[in-house]
């Protein structure tokens, strides 16, 4: 539940269009808040490919808070196509990598 609130932390800063939610009854399944549709539950499989790379990027972001906090990562790999893209997207990635970087982490 942790990474989840880390990572809707940083999905705060991206568009606020999205929040994370654990699916109910499960342990690892997530599902996501559609905050520009009335929000909408969606199932993390409905999700595009612009959608897909700003969850995956808050989920990553996250989990490097939450390292930093509890536990120890020292590294990353996010690999969501971000060459596909629209400028948009890869303009938001980048400047997030940023984040991933300022503690010293390496970053691929």
């Amino acid at each position: 539940m942790s990474l989840i609130h880390h990572a809707n932390a940083h999905l705060e800063e991206l568009p606020r269009r999205y929040r994370l939610d654990r699916v109910p009854n499960t342990d690892m399944d997530i599902q996501i808040v559609d905050r520009e549709m009335a929000d909408e539950v969606r199932s993390v499989n409905s999700l595009s490919g612009g959608e897909t790379v700003l969850v995956s990027l808050a989920l990553a972001l996250g989990l490097a808070s939450l390292s930093a906090r509890e536990m120890s990562v020292e590294s990353l790999l996010i690999d969501e196509g971000l060459g596909t893209q629209g400028r948009e997207y890869v303009g938001v990635a980048l400047y997030a990598q940023g984040d991933l970087h300022a503690p010293g982490r390496p970053v691929g």
